[in-house]
């Protein structure tokens, strides 16, 4: 049985932090680091490389969708906003493609 003179509040833990618009970007950031940290680590060159440009679309692919996400409350009453949101979109999506193509190419070297 839990010693019920205990502080309640020392016995629940406290709950995590929940991101923000400001940290959710530089926590992406510090995963890419880490990424391209890892990949200058291995000892095949071109597994390497090819992870540093993987790092490189990430942190592009990070950069567009924090420029278009502010587009998202202005699209009902703005043409112009959705045309740039489904640039923005389209240029994203064309990137996280890309993305995945050289995860692929990742894989397939560590075999």
């Amino acid at each position: 049985m839990p010693n019920e003179t205990a502080n309640p509040s020392s016995e629940r833990p406290e709950a995590p932090e929940k991101p923000t618009s400001t940290t959710a970007p530089l926590s992406r950031t510090e995963m890419v680091d880490k990424y391209r940290e890892q990949a200058l680590q291995k000892p095949n060159p071109l597994a390497a490389n090819l992870s540093v440009i993987n790092s490189d679309l990430m942190l592009f692919a990070g950069g567009i969708a924090m420029s278009v996400s502010p587009l998202l409350p202005q699209l009902e009453g703005s043409p112009e906003a959705m045309q740039k949101f489904e640039r923005g979109a389209l240029l994203h999506m064309r990137v996280v493609q890309h993305i995945t193509r050289v995860t692929l190419m990742e894989q397939q070297l560590e075999k």
